[in-house]
């Protein structure tokens, strides 16, 4: 069982480096997405709204790919969770825990 546990556990990170290769961080692009439109908010020449609506939208969508990437992991992890032994589920369930808190999903990160 341990070792099924962690052959998933490698597997989930191997799967998740060719995620990150393949598309960029939704954290880094969120963080990205906010500081553009930081930048657009300081417009000198009252033309700065096409760029405002444009990060808006930009860290909309990166929350949303944040969101699908966790839902991706809850999902590799759930079947190795009941079947974990109790110090792999915890270690599980505490990186699970960091990803929520990361995202400010406070709740979800203390269940």
């Amino acid at each position: 069982m341990i070792y099924r546990s962690a052959t998933t556990l490698l597997a989930l990170v191997a799967a998740t480096a060719a995620l990150r290769g393949q598309t960029p961080d939704p954290k880094s692009e969120f963080t990205s997405a906010v500081g553009q439109f930081s930048l657009a908010l300081e417009g000198a020449f009252g033309d700065e709204g096409t760029r405002v609506r444009s990060s808006l939208d930009a860290m909309s969508r990166t929350l949303n790919a944040w969101d699908s990437v966790l839902r991706q992991y809850e999902s590799a992890l759930a079947a190795d969770l009941r079947t974990a032994d109790p110090a792999l589920a915890t270690r599980l369930h505490m990186a699970l825990a960091g990803l929520y808190f990361d995202r400010t999903r406070t709740a979800d990160g203390l269940r």
